[in-house]
């Protein structure tokens, strides 16, 4: 897979098949790898914090979720396939997920909204395993952390999807 380089941060040519397609790599081999999206937001941070631009850059995969990064790319010659703006591809992945049986852990949000979109995405895909979730809203650090990290470990899902805003969520744990 290519990669492109947008105001020093490492972005993939990649389109939502390929992130399947690596995803299901990662997991079949065992890895616990890192999958990141930038958009512009994410640009401007990784540009004013050198430790969220290293940890942006040292993921295993960066994939464009805004049109100001696709712009970007233009700008400098590149060409990114159309973004994939998790809102919206959350569907796509939950399908593929129930396909490929890998098991899932929504982390994040408010208490009753990440319980109303569990209930829905059961609804829309019954043999999808997802094996837990949890409100984002608890200290990100100490005894409320060291439980919720338990729960997810214990859950020991394939992919663990993380909602708690950037950088917070890149650097939660």
């Amino acid at each position: 897979m290519s990669k492109v380089d947008i105001l020093g941060v490492r972005v993939d040519v990649i389109d939502a098949e390929g992130l399947h397609r690596a995803i299901a790599e990662s997991i079949r081999a065992g890895r616990r790898d890192v999958y990141a999206y930038v958009n512009i937001h994410a640009v401007n941070i990784a540009r004013a914090d050198d430790r969220f631009r290293r940890f942006l850059n040292c993921a295993h995969v960066v994939y464009c979720d805004g049109e100001g990064v696709r712009l970007g790319g233009r700008v400098l010659g590149y060409h990114l396939p159309p973004r994939v703006v998790l809102t919206y591809w959350i569907w796509d992945l939950c399908a593929f997920c129930e396909r490929e049986n890998f098991s899932v852990f929504f982390l994040g949000s408010t208490e009753q909204f990440v319980r109303e979109a569990v209930e829905r995405v059961r609804q829309r895909f019954p043999a999808l395993r997802v094996v837990g979730w949890h409100h984002g809203y608890f200290a990100k650090k100490g005894k409320e952390t060291d439980e919720v990290i338990e729960r997810v470990t214990q859950a020991r899902p394939d992919i663990l999807i993380v909602g708690f805003g950037m950088p917070m969520q890149e650097f939660w744990s």
